[in-house]
């Protein structure tokens, strides 16, 4: 779903990526992995404090923005409109003609 202004249109611009959720387990332990899992997000892209652009990750986490050229901030949450769990935001910048890649990551909370 976009909010209009940071619509690249034909100039093929944009960001493009993974959001993950993490840590999965309590406690991580040397042998035993837990891996950042792949999150369905509320994707929010904002240009100098205004909201330009929203859309959703898709359930394997991956998304597609496009964007005009420029300065962004872009932070992913969930769907539902919660307050948790929290997106890191992440400083990004649009270049012409090439899709930019930014992962972004969420505090599951687990400790």
């Amino acid at each position: 779903m976009a909010c209009g202004n940071g619509s690249a249109g034909d100039s093929g611009s944009g960001i493009e990526g993974r959001v993950t959720i993490g840590p999965q387990c309590p406690v991580e332990q040397m042998g035993s992995p837990c891996p950042d899992a792949p999150y369905q997000a509320l994707i929010t892209v904002t240009r100098d404090g205004d909201t330009v652009e929203q859309t959703h990750s898709a359930a394997d986490g991956t998304f597609r923005i496009p964007l005009q050229p420029g300065p962004y901030s872009v932070v992913a949450g969930p769907i539902d409109g919660s307050s948790l769990p929290v997106g890191r935001q992440v400083e990004v910048v649009v270049k012409p003609g090439t899709l930019t890649h930014v992962d972004l990551s969420v505090d599951s909370g687990i400790r």
